[in-house]
């Protein structure tokens, strides 16, 4: 996980270059801005699905490295149970005799049970499911309460430095197992959910607004250029800071007994 959180900005280079072309070209050729504005806003998004599928798979590897399947949680157990035996009216009791024998002969998880199953846009839904598999639940609103990060959306200056703080004390946390983020969830006041509700987060509505935006031209619904460059550039920063954030909720789930 330190090598994925050391490593995530490089896999924006494609973006960083877009966007600066775009800059490059902006009074001079219209034509080619917008393009590279609406491809941009498409890319946003890619990386955003690619991130949510390589989170999981970088942390599975962890688990695999460092724990035996006997030592994992119930939840975690059972979602990777779950994906052999479907909807079976006896699911709970094969469910417990495969944790029993996975548990006897200590096999590794694999990360596709852990992963939404169709090739979809990575909207708060998905995210929330995927969070929920390894028993972490309402994903969105733990982070609800949070001044310094609900502050990206309203003091858009500070965001540079919310980004490369969240990274540098995530390297230093990320550098044992178990991993030691447990106060960093306290300064960033993620917590879970004591008292649910049914509204939609600040958090939810981003990627919501993300997603359409994406959605609108990848369908061909829009033909125009949707945003200008800096608000692209913002709106990367803060899909950025969004993955650091889960990337801090993921390794701070209890994930042993």
């Amino acid at each position: 996980m330190q090598d994925f959180v050391e490593n995530l900005e490089v896999k924006w280079k494609e973006v960083d270059v877009l966007i600066e072309t775009a800059k490059k070209v902006r009074n001079e050729n219209e034509d080619l801005y917008n393009a590279l504005c609406r491809s941009i806003t498409i890319l946003i998004v890619s990386h955003l699905e690619g991130f949510t599928k390589d989170l999981v798979k970088n942390f599975i590897r962890d688990l695999n490295i460092n724990c035996t399947f006997q030592e994992l949680k119930k939840p975690i157990q059972r979602t990777y149970c779950l994906q052999y035996v479907g909807e079976d009216t006896n699911q709970s009791v094969k469910i417990t005799n495969l944790i029993e024998k996975f548990s006897e002969y200590n096999c590794d998880i694999g990360a596709e049970a852990f992963l939404f199953d169709k090739n979809k846009n990575p909207n708060s839904g998905i995210i929330t499911i995927i969070f929920n598999n390894f028993g972490f639940n309402k994903v969105f609103q733990s982070i609800e309460k949070s001044e310094i990060l609900n502050s990206i959306f309203a003091d858009k200056s500070q965001n540079n430095k919310i980004k490369e703080d969240l990274k540098q004390e995530l390297l230093v946390g990320l550098k044992t197992f178990p991993f030691e983020v447990q106060k960093l969830m306290e300064k960033y006041e993620i917590e879970k959910v004591k008292k649910p509700h049914n509204r939609k987060t600040l958090w939810e509505e981003f990627i919501s607004e993300t997603n359409k935006k994406r959605h609108d031209i990848a369908h061909g619904n829009n033909f125009a250029n949707i945003d200008d460059i800096h608000s692209l550039e913002k709106r990367k920063e803060e899909v950025i800071i969004f993955q650091y954030i889960l990337i801090l909720i993921l390794t701070g789930v209890d994930i042993k007994k």
